[in-house]
């Protein structure tokens, strides 16, 4: 999943905690190192209080420049993407219509992180860091709050090892850091809405709701519009004077790239929400504990928290071991796919949105595989025949639209019993799809759908190796 350094805060999910409390933000001041130190001394005892948890040790503020913030970033970015490997991953988003070709993931996740950061917490240091000096009195107390949150999972649960890079799959770890800063928006909004003067009475079901409003408003218009952003600004004072800036960066990007920076504050807040219900934060450690493992499982709580999890399929893929590169999108990343590809197709905003759901939505597992000479096979295994013709139909449009040529190479759709619709477990479909200078196939049976996708070949070669793929009989296991 797309790389971004954890425990930072971004300016839009923060400022929407203030618009949803109605917060009134003072103007902004000039704050003194041992005044910053003495307001997060301070908000850590409120954070452990929301939390129900204590402090090990005194977290040290700072405040640090854009450039010195930037070269943070950068010494990250290179730990936790070298430039290799940062190419590889460009690569395979461009060849499955993620991104636009020639995308550089690395400079594109580097001006997304330094525009849009506020403040970070930094688990190898164990120090919290100011980056927007001149941010309203409660913005910079709710960052704060946020980062604190962070300092404090960090020292009951070791975040650096929790998120560490290549570790994980890109889907696993996607859940992970959903479930980190998901934890930090919820915590944050606790301790808003317990300041004096605010009304408190809102239950955790209810903040969840909250937080799934604040996300759907923000993706209604693209990121940030109208009275929308003029809020925003109003809410952020000085430090609002650049948003039009930041907007434009994040509007500019994929959606892939934006869901991925934003999402994870709303629907692992909403996540949380969900494990705290019925058992207190007890029921947050034990996510620590025992990690969700795709972001399925983020998107749907009830197939992580309910009785028996929908543990994600582990899907093989043929040479993988030779690959240039070899992981595993996840649900969250198909919906993605869907979204803005069925947007490009001609679907309005909310139609797209509310088929990719339905398209993305039983996944059983999946996995790519870059192969050296620069094609892609991926495979994914869907929980039935039926959730595979979905998503093959969904994603038939949106090649048909990125792709000016398209041809069926095989097609056996058998009548279902009741003689109406076609029988999704006994159908296949292949189809390529051809452009200038790249060329696609998709390939459909039973409850699995490989894609196949290179350049300097043709649709019908890759449709072979995309029937090669769902002939390597993948692992029907659970992942454990």
């Amino acid at each position: 999943m797309l790389f971004v350094p954890l425990h930072k805060s971004l300016l839009a999910p923060l400022a929407f905690v203030l618009l949803f409390s109605a917060a009134r933000c003072s103007d902004s001041r000039s704050t003194s190192a041992a005044e910053i130190q003495g307001e997060v001394d301070s908000i850590c005892k409120e954070v452990a209080n929301v939390r129900e948890a204590a402090f090990a040790s005194r977290v040290i503020a700072s405040e640090q420049g854009p450039d010195d913030f930037r070269r943070y970033v950068q010494g990250v970015l290179d730990e936790d993407l070298p430039a290799a490997e940062g190419v590889a991953k460009s690569k395979v988003l461009a060849l499955i219509g993620l991104v636009p070709e020639k995308t550089d993931l690395r400079r594109t996740v580097m001006d997304l992180t330094t525009k849009e950061a506020a403040a970070y917490y930094d688990p190898k240091t164990g120090r919290f860091f100011l980056v927007k000096k001149n941010l309203p009195d409660m913005f910079r107390r709710i960052t704060c709050a946020h980062e604190l949150a962070h300092a404090l999972q960090d020292q009951r649960f070791h975040l650096r090892t929790f998120v560490e890079p290549r570790k994980f799959s890109e889907d696993e770890e996607f859940a992970r850091r959903c479930l980190v800063e998901g934890e930090a928006q919820f915590v944050s909004m606790r301790w808003l809405l317990g300041l004096p003067g605010r009304a408190s009475a809102f239950t955790d079901a209810e903040l969840a709701e909250q937080m799934t409003l604040s996300r759907d408003m923000l993706w209604k218009n693209d990121f940030l519009a109208g009275d929308m952003k003029e809020s925003l600004k109003k809410s952020l004072g000085d430090a609002g004077s650049d948003l039009d800036e930041q907007d434009k960066a994040l509007g500019a990007a994929p959606l892939f790239f934006r869901r991925s920076l934003i999402d994870p504050y709303f629907i692992g807040g909403t996540f949380v929400a969900k494990a705290k219900e019925g058992k207190g934060w007890a029921g947050v450690d034990a996510c620590y504990e025992k990690p969700p493992r795709s972001s399925e499982q983020i998107l749907h709580p009830e197939k992580f928290l309910g009785e028996k999890p929908d543990e994600p399929v582990a899907v093989s893929m043929p040479g993988e071991k030779e690959a240039e590169d070899a992981d595993t999108l996840g649900e969250f990343a198909i919906e993605c796919l869907l979204e803005e590809g069925l947007r490009a197709a001609g679907k309005g905003r909310a139609e797209a949105r509310k088929a990719a759901e339905k398209a993305a939505a039983g996944w059983g597992g999946d996995r790519y595989a870059l192969r050296k000479d620069g094609r892609l096979v991926w495979r994914i295994v869907w929980d039935s025949p039926q959730d595979a013709k979905e998503f093959q139909e969904a994603f038939s449009q949106v090649l048909k639209a990125r792709f000016p040529r398209s041809e069926d190479f095989e097609a056996l759709l058998i009548k279902g019993a009741d003689g109406k619709g076609i029988d999704p477990a006994a159908s296949t479909i292949g189809s390529g799809f051809s452009g200038d200078s790249l060329a696609a196939a998709l390939h459909w049976t039973g409850n699995s759908v490989a894609f196949a996708a290179g350049s300097g070949t043709d649709a019908r070669t890759l449709w072979t190796f995309a029937k090669e793929a769902l002939a390597a009989n993948p692992s029907e296991e659970k992942a454990k």
